[in-house]
């Protein structure tokens, strides 16, 4: 929230002691930090509303974290958390209401640290386990293979074991290394072999896994999907033993119905619905081809049969892998189809290594070590693969539609498998209408008839992407530097995963305005991720990439065109080749303006301040009436001067910056153009911005919180000035801002005007 409409933002938090008991296995969190999901048990203080008792929450401290129930009690502060910036970006709420979790909190004070006022043996027997068999792998293998084998077996998620689980998430098996169904069921198969072969009874087997199956969801911290399957597994064994049959396919429904009664949340998250439907996908596809009984040759019915449950299980998550990731591997089902009975068995290995070692410590040697060879050369061969194959798809955010015409289609191609014989030249061209569902057809670049600017929500600092029709795409500035390892910046979290959705691979121009770090923090991620076509660098920004990673401007102008397309261009002003000395990095940002006709439609000046304003309009290259203003320095008042504004006189001015910033952005009085305020639209109250133009020139600004939209009709009234009237604490719009609801950027004084 803000207190008016130009102060700085702040996040909206409860502070005050708080007592709760923890639920889950704590998690390491930055550099020596821990979090954990937990539930209020009393809370005190004086701000209202207080958290409720029974609240779920994900607590944050320092140290050592706490076991499974314990119970802790400190002064905390408590936020709800933020949602997605972008259409289909990380959601931090509906990734925590997945855990039945409402807040995020942590310890109030760098130096403070919960105290624990009890521990529960169970919860200190679960973490000592998990603890000791994290110990035994490290022993047993080397760094990075007992990362990946704690990630595997027990759930253990951190930046190295995501690191070197990369190569795998590029060939659509990301899967593997999250635990599920797929971990559980190999573990139990092994169970179920080995008691097969030692002649132990159904039975007898009951007793077996009874307690193994609960104790290894627990030791896992008991996601949906290992909730899934190790139900799955139970009831099968249980039915079995009492001489009954029953479909899996009925009890994956049951199961499901089941959690969803005892708790909703639970279903929400994505990786239990990925398991259930992928389950429901291969169960129903078992179903209808006889148990994937496609041809009476047993070698190629083998082999059919494996590509045939991949292909299931790809459909059936098709819509939950283009919600929650945005991409997918063309080469997924075949991939999947190798990798996965090789994996398998890997698991085995792991599990079999942390079995014998305490009683057959040189055979625990010995599968460790056969388990070190075989994850390597998994390792390497994928890591080629992803390589030198390619074939990333992205996929754009799903939509009720394309939601009901995948339903559709799945009930068509059941009825076309049922018609045995007749299916086979049916299903290719089924499965590529359901890919064209979720396909380019969806996205939003490039733009059908005009140019698009999007400006990115990317906390304190600067990113956009402007696209044309024609495909031709520039980046403006990268964002921040990563602060907590690799891929952890605004840019990898936020905007690549957005372009590889539209399927940008590449920009043709990357302009990096100037030098400081929140511009050009992301701009090693953009070169390592993207091809450019050429680099624009104002100031010292050319420091921030290596000068061997693409072409780099000449710099021979003050004034330079990045590109044309029919009536559009866009046109790039250099400050810092004007005559005068300019001694501040701020003051030598590169501005970028959109015309139409050659009239300007949009002018981003980067940190541009007063003094470096005041050099553009002395060599006259200040456009004058533009409708969009990307306000220079984050709406600092060091910028946005009196002879600027009366000048440029923008319609609209977009913010870009940060909740909670420390510099105290924005800072600048109301923006006045003839006697009214513009429109003031912020990334940090609005998330992303995206600018759009029709055929006939008509500008529409829009945010992606509550999709509001504003029109800007200049065709039919250029002398019109988009301003907000304030009225009480709601803006109302102007007469030519149509559609949507009133804009209400943030609560504003009464007497505002």
């Amino acid at each position: 929230m803000a207190d008016s409409a130009l102060a700085p933002a702040h996040t909206q938090a409860w502070t005050g002691p708080l007592l709760v008991r923890t639920t889950g296995f704590a998690t390491a969190s930055g550099t020596d930090g821990w979090q954990a999901p937990a539930v209020v048990l009393n809370a005190a203080g004086e701000d209202l509303p207080l958290p409720r008792r029974g609240t779920g929450m994900m607590i944050r401290g320092r140290g050592d974290g706490p076991s499974p129930g314990a119970v802790l009690g400190g002064v905390v502060q408590a936020s709800l958390p933020r949602r997605a910036t972008l259409a289909g970006a990380f959601d931090d709420r509906e990734f925590l209401a997945g855990r039945s979790l409402e807040r995020r909190a942590r310890t109030k004070g760098r130096k403070a640290e919960f105290v624990t006022f009890a521990e529960p043996s169970v919860g200190r027997l679960l973490a000592g386990a998990r603890k000791d068999l994290q110990s035994r792998l490290a022993r047993l293998l080397p760094p990075r293979e007992a990362r990946l084998g704690a990630a595997v077996l027990l759930g253990v998620r951190n930046a190295d074991s995501r690191r070197e689980s990369s190569s795998f998430t590029g060939l659509g098996l990301a899967h593997l290394f999250a635990v599920s169904g797929l971990h559980v069921g190999i573990l139990a198969g092994f169970v179920a072999v080995l008691a097969g072969a030692l002649g132990v009874g159904r039975p007898w087997l009951v007793l077996v896994m009874a307690p193994l199956v609960p104790a290894y969801m627990f030791l896992t911290g008991v996601p949906g999907s290992v909730v899934r399957a190790g139900g799955m597994i139970l009831l099968v064994t249980l039915i079995a033993a009492a001489g009954r049959r029953t479909t899996p396919l009925r009890l994956a429904g049951l199961l499901f119905w089941a959690t969803a009664v005892w708790d909703p949340a639970r279903v929400l998250d994505v990786g239990a619905l990925l398991s259930y439907a992928a389950a429901a996908g291969i169960l129903s596809a078992g179903v209808l081809t006889e148990g994937f009984a496609w041809t009476p040759s047993r070698r190629w019915n083998l082999i059919l049969s494996g590509l045939g449950v991949s292909l299931a299980a790809q459909w059936a998550t098709l819509p939950v892998v283009a919600d929650s990731f945005g991409r997918i591997s063309a080469w997924s089902p075949l991939a999947n189809l190798l990798v996965v009975p090789i994996f398998g068995l890997l698991v085995g290995l792991l599990a079999g290594s942390l079995v014998l070692d305490p009683v057959f410590a040189w055979g625990a040697e010995g599968l460790a070590g056969a388990a070190w060879l075989l994850a390597r050369g998994l390792a390497g061969a994928v890591a080629a693969g992803g390589t030198n194959l390619g074939g990333t798809v992205g996929l754009p955010v799903v939509t009720w539609p394309s939601l009901a015409t995948w339903l559709g289609l799945t009930v068509l191609l059941g009825l076309t498998i049922r018609r045995r014989g007749r299916w086979l030249p049916a299903v290719p061209l089924i499965v590529v209408c359901g890919a064209l569902v979720f396909g380019p057809a969806a996205r939003g670049l490039p733009p059908e008839s005009a140019p698009r600017v999007v400006v990115f929500d990317v906390g304190q600092g600067d990113a956009t992407v402007v696209a044309f029709p024609d495909g031709w795409t520039a980046l403006i500035d990268a964002g921040d530097a990563p602060r907590a390892g690799p891929q952890s910046g605004p840019f990898a979290r936020t905007i690549a995963p957005w372009l590889v959705r539209q399927g940008v691979d590449r920009f043709d121009a990357a302009v990096l305005t100037h030098g400081h770090r929140d511009h050009t923090g992301g701009a090693p991620e953009v070169a390592g991720r993207f091809d450019v076509g050429i680099w624009y660098a104002g100031g010292r920004s050319g420091n921030a990439v290596d000068e061997a990673s693409g072409r780099w401007w000449p710099r021979t102008t003050a004034v330079d065109t990045l590109h044309r397309w029919q009536n559009w261009d866009l046109l790039i002003l250099d400050p810092d080749a004007l005559p005068g000395d300019s001694h501040h990095e701020n003051d030598r940002s590169l501005v970028t303006v959109l015309r139409r006709d050659k009239l300007p439609r949009m002018i981003m000046t980067g940190d541009l301040e007063t003094a470096g304003e005041h050099r553009l309009a002395a060599a006259g290259l200040l456009p004058a009436n533009v409708e969009v203003w990307k306000a220079g320095h984050h709406g600092s008042a060091t910028s946005g001067g009196l002879e600027f504004l009366a000048t440029v006189r923008p319609r609209v001015v977009l913010i870009s910056c940060g909740v909670d910033n420390r510099h105290g952005h924005p800072s600048h009085d109301p923006y006045v153009v003839d006697g009214d305020t513009a429109l003031v639209l912020r990334t940090d109250l609005e998330g992303s911005i995206t600018v759009d133009w029709d055929a006939r020139g008509r500008t529409f600004v829009s945010s992606i919180r509550g999709g509001r939209r504003a029109r800007l009709d200049t065709a039919r009234d250029r002398s019109y000035h988009a301003g907000a009237r304030v009225s009480g604490a709601r803006a109302t719009a102007p007469p030519t801002l149509a559609g949507g609801p009133p804009w209400q950027p943030c609560a504003v004084p009464a007497n505002w005007d």
